[in-house]
């Protein structure tokens, strides 16, 4: 395994990103250790915040942290206080695809990678674990398809839904796996 940085274009959330975790380094850290560039943007309500877009082993992660009041990265070095409350958003929160099939897994694969214990993490999901929410489709053939594993019952809702919504003639099932 190993962290690559791939194009943001490859990020095709079709519904909400999951949070998996927040990491306690700092955009400037991963570019030194790892090479992972951060691009600015504007997030409404958030202000001029940066990201960037990793693959670990077929995963992808969306990484996102603010910038500081001069529109600067920062590194853990650079912040005498960085363990402070009022410094996490400095930090890198790690989201990850809603139908990722796992994201425990994923959570240890990125801990690996950044050669961290989980429990050195600022902050992590409490929900984490195998996508239980599957949503399939039934086609003019009566043969069911699996399309997505989710890890949150609504965005499989929210998918059905925009589905639905196209007007095909295929029928959309949300259900919790196992049933």
């Amino acid at each position: 395994m190993s962290v690559k940085q791939v194009p943001k274009e490859s990020w095709k959330e079709i519904c909400h990103p999951f949070y998996l975790c927040t990491v306690n380094l700092y955009p400037l850290d991963l570019e030194d250790k790892w090479g992972i560039k951060f691009f600015k943007y504007q997030e409404y309500g958030l202000g001029s915040v940066c990201a960037s877009v990793i693959d670990i082993d077929g995963s992808l992660l969306w990484l996102q942290a603010a910038v500081d009041e001069t529109g600067q990265l920062r590194r853990i070095n650079d912040d005498e206080d960085s363990v402070n409350q009022n410094r996490e958003s400095y930090k890198i929160y790690v989201n990850i695809l809603s139908y990722e099939r796992d994201s425990k897994l994923v959570l240890l694969k990125l801990c690996n990678e950044l050669n961290i214990n989980c429990d050195q993490l600022y902050d992590f999901n409490s929900q984490l674990g195998v996508a239980k929410w599957l949503l399939t489709r039934l086609d003019d053939n009566n043969n069911e398809i699996e399309m997505y594993h989710f890890l949150e019952k609504s965005c499989a809702e929210y998918v059905r839904e925009q589905y639905e919504k196209k007007g095909h003639k295929q029928s959309y099932f949300v259900r919790e796996k196992g049933d």
